[in-house]
């Protein structure tokens, strides 16, 4: 059994931000990532080398959702979740994989993240 729980600092996207890339030409960035309290929107700002920058969304459906709303792949799914007391609520809750495209043509070296709090990221990797 694995019991998911936040601890509300290492888990948070911070308002602006930045994570750096090893720097490299990619297709996308691969995340780890769910949502709380419904459904997240925010935006990641991609920096090139040379300066340049691009937009791309970040949309992730909430972890007790029963199925992806924006193309999201299942990555790890629990048949419940515990609250803080250690009781649990009987609803599965699923971290989501999600891909955020990269301009393959500039080599990448950081992101930044607009402020979303209830959106959760785990992991990171970028694909050549």
């Amino acid at each position: 059994m694995i019991r998911l729980m936040w601890d509300g600092v290492i888990t948070r996207c911070s308002p602006g931000q930045r994570t750096y890339l090893t720097k490299g030409r990619y297709r996308a960035l691969d995340l780890l990532v769910t949502a709380v309290n419904g459904d997240q929107r925010t935006e990641l700002t991609i920096t090139y080398a040379g300066g340049g920058t691009s937009a791309a969304p970040l949309r992730v459906t909430d972890w007790a959702s029963a199925s992806p709303h924006f193309g999201e792949q299942a990555a790890l799914t629990a048949d419940t979740r515990y609250h803080v007391n250690g009781t649990s609520d009987g609803r599965k809750v699923t971290i989501w994989r999600v891909s955020v495209p990269v301009d393959p043509a500039r080599e990448a070296v950081s992101f930044t993240s607009s402020p979303t709090p209830d959106l959760k990221v785990f992991a990171l990797s970028a694909r050549a």
